[in-house]
């Protein structure tokens, strides 16, 4: 299970992120024009992106892991219990949300060896 400290010193391994304002009051990360991690006030959930849209049928057979699902023409929008992913496997969807939200140099700069060490 990843806590939310684990998560925020995650997006601090990040360059460029930023904090960004919502209007519903959930604490949101952007790099760029684009959030790439939405976390909820009231639960431990995560909302992230992905362009792998082969995935979408991984994240719906795990409903306690991934409780929402939404699938757009080119990205998956999805939700993650924290109390249920392991730091590792958040870390790597973390990764892919930065890279397909704030683009590929941005991705390019972050040291994924640092995620991983």
């Amino acid at each position: 299970m990843i806590t939310r400290q684990g998560v925020l010193a995650l997006v601090d391994l990040l360059p460029d992120a930023r904090r960004v304002d919502r209007p519903d009051d959930a604490l949101a990360w952007a790099g760029g024009r684009h959030e790439f991690l939405r976390l909820a006030r009231a639960a431990d959930i995560a909302r992230l992106w992905t362009g792998d849209m082969s995935l979408a049928p991984a994240l719906r057979a795990r409903p306690l892991v991934f409780p929402t699902v939404d699938e757009y023409r080119f990205r998956i929008s999805f939700e993650v219990a924290l109390d249920r992913i392991e730091p590792r496997g958040f870390a790597e969807l973390l990764l892919d949300s930065y890279a397909i939200r704030c683009g590929s140099r941005r991705a390019a700069a972050a040291d994924e060896g640092t995620f991983f060490a």
